[in-house]
């Protein structure tokens, strides 16, 4: 609708293209002091070698949402072969891997910068108590205040 808008000579601030072909998952590996041990890839064998070092992950589609597809798996789980087939479609499709944190319990935190500042307040997605994945799927979001470590850390871009 942008591109359209755009073409028919409506002011668009943020390239449509851009916003659209920028991948949320795979934006975080430009900050990996901030993130959790992360692997992108289609090679059953890397995952499960990622699976045999972290002991518990979660593995996701990159172009899923919503919480779509997306698998808690524990070293000893017997089903990782058919959930590796099935995401990364035999090895023809990329998926994310990353180490479970059970810390995720208490929110996901989304900080909306403005010129590299962030914002005192953020909105934090709460999994329910059932589901792990659950700040996709049935979970609940909130205002919330930057906490201390996220006053620490909210200057990490430099935009001059």
């Amino acid at each position: 609708m942008l591109e359209l808008a755009e073409t028919q000579g409506a002011l668009v601030i943020n390239n449509p293209r851009a916003i659209r072909d920028h991948n949320e998952k795979l934006a975080i590996t430009k900050f990996p002091q901030f993130i959790a041990p992360t692997l992108v890839t289609s090679q059953a064998h890397l995952i499960r070698e990622f699976l045999s070092t972290h002991q518990d992950i979660i593995l996701k589609p990159l172009d899923g949402m919503g919480g779509a597809s997306v698998f808690r798996v524990h070293s000893a789980d017997h089903n990782i072969n058919v959930i590796l087939e099935t995401l990364t479609h035999y090895g023809t499709r990329t998926i994310m891997a990353q180490r479970f944190i059970p810390e995720i319990a208490q929110g996901d935190k989304r900080i909306l910068l403005i010129a590299g500042k962030a914002a005192p307040y953020s909105l934090a997605r709460i999994p329910n108590r059932v589901k792990h994945v659950a700040i996709w799927r049935r979970g609940y979001r909130k205002n919330t205040t930057l906490s201390e470590r996220d006053q620490r850390s909210r200057n990490f871009l430099d935009l001059n």
